[in-house]
């Protein structure tokens, strides 16, 4: 059950809490986006903010024109949590199969507020109002994933299904590559981009109701690789700095390839311009379920109705940014209908990222 207040009084309206954190707001610069066919506007009161977000997005900014997103950002110190009266925000994981909870939230009649426990950001948003509060400055990263996530919010009340995948494309022809954590899909995706195909969504991706072929939507995150991922191709070496990049050269593949380090590998500082393309349409599917010394890779045509197993690698359920209604359900059925009509393949054995990469080439040429 959402969180309410005690005793008779209503909720607050969605609206009233973000005229709480908006009093004496006085946007001072803009940001126009077109992210997955979607016109965005992101305005603050920070000009630096805008700048940061600026070169974050520079692959996607367009003309200031209409918009089919308005998204504010206040700069602030940290929202306290009884920044509106009325508003009580519960204390305990907005997924139960989670111990732990990173937010405090609380569902209004029109829409849900979510405020960040270690870093103090509030996020107000419903249908038509998309507000972040707090400091931006400090937590661009919370930023970037709240303007993205009310993009794919507006997808998913269209009737997308979101995806635990990797995506790349050649034109039109999308492919949308899953498999469990530590499968090594955002590797292999980047393999393909050095190959001459575009890059769509690292981790996850839309897929639209559109028939008889939905659509695949991406969203604007720059992949964050391993070293391993990072020394194996000549492309992407140069995100790791050379000291720490000598220091890796001289450990064994495995021990590297178990370094838990990050790097962001922004696709056109390492590919080149219009490279990153968040829309296209999806042709194929492929499931990594390989491992590490399982020997020869094998491919081979499955019927994801008949395998839940491959289909639960797909799914990704809608977290307290996005699990909000009308969201179509994300279980196996749906799943299995919305990509009935597609080609499907499961990659096992051994982990083999270039025979991969030539045969799904292949795949896509044919």
């Amino acid at each position: 059950m959402p969180p309410t207040v005690s005793g008779a009084a209503p909720l607050p309206r969605l609206s009233e809490a973000a005229d709480r954190l908006l009093k004496d707001f006085s946007p001072a610069a803009s940001l126009f986006l077109r992210l997955a066919e979607t016109d965005v506007t992101v305005s603050s009161d920070s000009p630096a903010l805008i700048d940061s977000l600026s070169g974050y997005f520079r692959e996607f900014s367009r003309a200031p024109g209409p918009t089919g997103i308005v998204i504010r950002l206040r700069t602030a110190p940290p929202v306290p949590p009884d920044f509106c009266p009325g508003l009580v925000l519960a204390d305990r994981p907005f997924d139960p199969r989670e111990k732990t909870s990173k937010e405090q939230w609380a569902d209004l009649p029109d829409g849900r507020v979510v405020r960040k426990k270690r870093t103090g950001m509030v996020f107000v948003f419903g249908a038509d109002l998309h507000l972040a509060a707090g400091p931006c400055l400090e937590h661009a990263d919370q930023v970037v994933n709240f303007i993205n996530f009310r993009v794919a919010a507006r997808h998913l009340s269209n009737g997308s299904l979101l995806a635990h995948a990797a995506g790349v494309a050649k034109g039109k022809r999308g492919l949308l590559l899953a498999g469990t954590a530590g499968a090594g899909k955002s590797t292999l995706a980047l393999r393909l981009v050095g190959r001459g195909l575009d890059f769509v969504s690292n981790d996850r991706l839309l897929v639209s109701a559109d028939s008889p072929r939905p659509r695949l939507y991406g969203l604007a995150k720059q992949p964050r690789i391993n070293p391993g991922t990072a020394l194996a191709d000549p492309c992407l070496n140069r995100v790791v700095p050379e000291p720490e990049r000598s220091r890796y050269a001289s450990l064994p593949e495995e021990e590297l390839w178990r370094v838990e380090r990050k790097y962001d590998a922004v696709i056109e500082d390492c590919f080149g311009p219009g490279r990153f393309c968040l829309s296209t349409g999806l042709w194929a599917v492929a499931v990594f379920t390989w491992r590490r010394g399982g020997g020869p890779t094998r491919m081979a045509p499955v019927d994801l109705g008949q395998r839940p197993d491959l289909l639960a690698a797909i799914i990704k359920r809608p977290g307290i940014f996005l699990a909000a209604p009308p969201v179509a359900d994300h279980d196996a059925r749906t799943f299995s209908q919305r990509l009935r009509s597609l080609p499907a393949f499961e990659f096992s054995g051994g982990m083999d990222f270039s025979t991969a990469a030539a045969r799904l080439l292949r795949l896509l040429g044919d």
